[in-house]
């Protein structure tokens, strides 16, 4: 109890002192140049007719609740925009240098807070009710932060979001059915298994792949962006869901029982298990290789094949990486019936 107050108690330390340290920075960096920008304006039209000096107030406020408005916004973007302005109009040296490092900080966040969103994420799955309160808000205060950048956005770390996707209609229809068939017979055998995961961006498939590697965590996949079949709407994972929680656990025969059960119901179903990966189901006959030169299975549908264009396309308009080499978008429509 005493560790999951402290726990609690470190979470709302660390909330507030990620938005302090913003304000912080923040002020730092603009209160100079405001400044002289306030004071230069009123000094450039102080000789001005009085009608027109009452239409420059005016605009004057305006534009000084505009620029408020977007340096206090939690949209790290639009602060962002601030920042490059004036890091490229300011003439004074030492007031440029502080606008570049704050728009270093903001491309900081940017780039660190969709892993910290997606570790979150991961522990409100078994997250007590006293701890789901803070941890939401703390994912909300960071997504809030990422602007149009956070999941779900233009170019998103995950489109989507980093948190898992149960969505069977992005799933291949040949999958689809048959995984629709497995959880009927898991039903009428009142085993507790689940989808935990069905669809995997290419984006979320690169966050799991940094774990243990280039972040905090043991390592869960050695499959990178479009080296797994979850990535083609082609594979999904299956775990027990017992009193409102994941388990992954096989320690027991009982759990060892149910595990071997799943598998021989998935191939009553038409689907592949494997043995290194217990949640693991996917559609057979399909290969990696082909894939990437893109032979799709056929028989695919509308949502799908948009699906996974969209995926495509995000990918290679928001990251810009050709390796691995992208599947191709033009096979898609030809996959549909």
């Amino acid at each position: 109890m005493a560790q999951k107050e402290s726990s609690v108690k470190k979470l709302e330390f660390e909330i507030e002192k990620q938005k302090i340290s913003a304000r912080y920075n923040l002020a730092v960096t603009f209160l100079g140049t405001f400044l002289v920008a306030v004071i230069g304006s009123y000094l450039t039209f102080a000789e001005k007719t009085e009608k027109n000096q009452q239409d420059f107030d005016g605009g004057h406020r305006d534009f000084v609740a505009k620029f408020v408005e977007i340096a206090i916004d939690d949209d790290i973007e639009r602060r962002q925009r601030l920042a490059r302005y004036f890091a490229f109009v300011t003439l004074d040296t030492t007031q440029k240098g502080r606008w570049e490092e704050y728009s270093k900080y903001l491309e900081n966040l940017v780039e660190e807070n969709p892993t910290q969103i997606a570790n979150l994420r991961e522990e409100l799955e078994s997250a007590s009710k006293s701890e789901r309160g803070l941890l939401e808000a703390r994912i909300e205060f960071l997504e809030r932060q990422l602007g149009s950048n956070r999941p779900g956005g233009v170019c998103p770390e995950n489109p989507d979001g980093v948190k898992v996707d149960r969505d069977l209609t992005k799933l291949h229809p040949a999958l689809r059915e048959k995984v629709v068939d497995l959880l009927a017979k898991l039903e009428a055998e009142q085993l507790p298994f689940r989808i935990f995961e069905a669809y995997r961006s290419p984006h979320r498939q690169r966050l799991l792949y940094n774990k243990g590697r280039e972040s905090s965590g043991p390592i869960v996949t050695n499959g990178r962006p479009w080296q797994s079949l979850h990535n083609f709407g082609l594979a999904v994972d299956l775990v027990r869901f017992e009193d409102g929680r994941w388990n992954w656990m096989d320690s027991s025969p009982g759990e060892r029982e149910q595990w071997a059960r799943l598998h021989e119901l998935m191939r009553e179903s038409g689907l592949e298990p494997v043995p290194y990966e217990k949640p693991h189901a996917q559609l057979p006959g399909v290969s990696l290789t082909n894939l990437m030169i893109g032979q799709y299975p056929e028989g695919g549908d509308v949502s799908w094949s948009e699906n996974l264009a969209e995926n495509i396309a995000l990918w290679a308009e928001c990251d810009g990486i050709t390796s691995p080499a992208l599947p191709p978008l033009s096979n898609l429509r030809g996959a549909e019936q």
